[in-house]
């Protein structure tokens, strides 16, 4: 899902444990499926729980419908980010004389 060479965001972190607690997972099994510490997995918790993100029904963590909202937010972020890396290549590959790449710019902003 993550490319290696990239770094993840705090956003890709929430999305990914959102997308997990769809249909609720173990505080465990969320650390590992997540690759996250003991200390960031409570650290994003907290994050997730506040917000009304998830809420935990016995020992399982659960999605809330307002942590859907956020979820389908995160998925078409996502697909924006995606999409506009892949029209940046394409640019650079079609203008090869341009130092800038739009990302970079756009980012720097």
């Amino acid at each position: 899902m993550y490319s290696l060479s990239r770094k993840r965001t705090t956003y890709d972190i929430i999305r990914e444990m959102l997308e997990l607690s769809r249909h609720g997972i173990r505080k465990t099994n969320l650390m590992l499926s997540c690759r996250l510490s003991f200390d960031l997995l409570k650290k994003y918790l907290s994050i997730l729980e506040t917000n009304g993100l998830v809420r935990e029904e016995g020992r399982l963590i659960v999605i809330t419908p307002k942590g859907s909202v956020v979820l389908q937010i995160l998925r078409r972020l996502s697909s924006l980010d995606q999409e506009a890396e892949y029209l940046d290549k394409r640019l650079q590959e079609l203008i090869p004389s341009t130092t800038d790449s739009y990302m970079k710019v756009i980012r720097a902003s």
